[in-house]
């Protein structure tokens, strides 16, 4: 790697380096002063190694890592899958977990008859172009996203086959993975991508009916990143006033979508919020077998030998975990994994989960 003098680093733009924190001022060209804010320099393939060598060592490791997997795949420089795991816990979240997203949004779908006698025809945008709206999940992280016009035309023409409307992404027991009615239309239009669908002349469509009409139900759809675009340091603004991540999703493949019921949290007013924690753990706990699976999985990582565990006394200096009522109650054998484990573990056994 050809060493740098200091002022050759310190005539690097902004966007060579993977990290850079916040605090001093901006000079004449922008840039931060001091310039020591600036971390892992990855203009080119050699830095770029070097930045994936010292990243683990460093307190900035895990918010540089994804600029710097990003500088890796650009320069077609190999990324260690001990690396990659070390940095998937991080403002962007679980990036592997991001194989599966959800986003739910208000208004829902509308019902439309347009006939005498003839089933409803279920309508309405599943996402629109261009406008941002905040990502918060334990899985995917914390930043914000939008689509672009086009993202979903490959989905649309290669995959419209395949993808199913569906009740609340089939969870929902009554209904299942039951469909509520063809796919009649579905395209990408001027400000976003719209559908519709003939409801089918079923006693379960029939019961969901009166909550669809009267417009209880958001619209949500599940799809995967296939190509994206990540800005890891925007200019701070109103919309964004902590300056999170934010990216433009340039292509997804899309699997199913439909009313769902949207999180109460989020409330009537709200646009767009991703659900895919909620989906995450309604899945667990409606397959008893996953379910298993996965305390069969976690036992052995948690268990405490003889030697290690830590009586409790009232002289501990051990910080109490929150909720400690439903801590007690897991056998004395094993401890609760906290958040960091548990999303670790949950990264490397998502095949049980997705």
């Amino acid at each position: 790697m050809a060493e740098l003098s200091s002022a050759e680093i310190n005539d690097l733009p902004d966007s060579d380096f993977a990290f850079i924190e916040a605090g001093g001022s901006k000079d004449s060209e922008g840039k931060p002063t001091p310039r020591s804010l600036r971390h892992f320099p990855i203009h080119d393939a050699a830095h770029v190694r070097n930045a994936l060598a010292r990243a683990p060592q460093s307190p900035f490791g895990s918010k540089a890592m994804p600029a710097i997997r990003a500088a890796a795949k650009k320069f077609g420089v190999e990324v260690a899958e001990e690396q990659q795991q070390s940095s998937e816990l991080g403002t962007e979240g679980l990036i592997g977990l991001r194989d599966l997203c959800v986003r739910a949004s208000m208004p829902g779908p509308q019902v439309e008859r347009r006939g005498e006698g003839a089933m409803p025809i279920l309508h309405g945008y599943l996402t629109r172009f261009d406008e941002w709206a905040p990502v918060e999940s334990r899985i995917e992280g914390k930043f914000f996203e939008r689509s672009k016009r086009g993202a979903f035309a490959k989905t649309i023409r290669d995959n419209r086959a395949q993808m199913r409307v569906l009740f609340h992404h089939g969870q929902q027991p009554t209904v299942g993975v039951l469909p509520l009615g063809p796919i009649t239309e579905l395209e990408e239009r001027a400000d976003g991508v719209y559908y519709e669908s003939a409801l089918f002349p079923t006693k379960y469509v029939e019961e969901l009916l009166p909550a669809l009409e009267a417009g209880e139900f958001g619209s949500s759809y599940t799809f995967r990143p296939i190509k994206d675009d990540w800005d890891y340091r925007p200019q701070r603004s109103t919309l964004n006033p902590e300056g999170l991540p934010e990216v433009t999703l340039l292509e997804v493949r899309m699997k199913e979508f439909g009313p769902c019921m949207f999180p109460v949290y989020a409330g009537a007013t709200a646009a767009v919020r991703s659900t895919t924690d909620e989906m995450m753990l309604e899945r667990i706990a409606s397959d008893p077998l996953r379910l298993a699976q996965l305390l069969a999985t976690i036992a052995p990582q948690t268990a405490l030998s003889a030697e290690r565990a830590e009586p409790a006394n009232a002289h501990s200096t051990r910080k109490e975990p929150p909720h400690t009522d439903q801590i007690r109650s897991v056998p004395s054998g094993l401890r609760p994994m906290d958040d960091e484990e548990w999303l670790t573990w949950l990264s490397r056994n998502k095949s049980l989960t997705l």
